[in-house]
């Protein structure tokens, strides 16, 4: 009479079409979960924005608006996520920079910037409150470690806020 482990090992010395289909599922799943792992290992992650604007961030821009977004022109290829981008908007309102309600801006976004594992930032038509830089008279939104947020983001309102007391001072 055979020993269990005999049993076993001539379980899995079997070369039948069932273990046959056994070898190609386990190849298959191999295969998957090393696309879908190589798929996680390249994804961007967006940024977290804490319940209030740290005094920080207004001190780093030179510009800070609410605006509306009227177009926003594609300026390079698209590649795996957000193509770089010109945006032309009216300025709704100003916390800090030159502008003035009401008047149209132009901003682009800057290049040859590493992403560092961040989503590129990505507007469409709407309104939003974005934080620039100026470089040479032209204003640039940062394409990686940017703020913006959009009307309907839960924190637009408590950001504004924040802006309206930072700016008063």
């Amino acid at each position: 009479m055979p020993s269990r482990l005999g049993d076993m090992v001539h379980i899995f010395r079997y070369n039948g079409p069932l273990m046959a289909r056994a070898r190609f599922l386990a190849a298959m799943l191999c295969g998957i979960s090393i696309l879908v792992s190589s798929e996680w290992a390249l994804a961007c992650k967006d940024r977290i924005y804490p319940p209030s604007l740290p005094k920080a961030e207004y001190e780093r821009f030179a510009h800070i608006y609410v605006v509306d977004v009227v177009s926003v022109v594609p300026t390079g290829p698209r590649g795996r996520y957000a193509a770089p981008f010109e945006l032309k908007a009216r300025v709704v309102s100003v916390f800090k920079g030159l502008l003035a309600g009401g008047t149209d801006l132009v901003a682009r976004t800057e290049t040859g910037v590493e992403a560092q594992a961040r989503c590129p930032i990505e507007l469409k038509v709407g309104r939003y409150l974005i934080f620039l830089h100026e470089e040479s008279g032209t204003l640039i939104i940062p394409r990686y470690d940017s703020l913006y947020l959009g009307a309907s983001d839960k924190h637009f309102a408590r950001y504004v806020k924040d802006l309206e007391l930072f700016s008063s001072r």
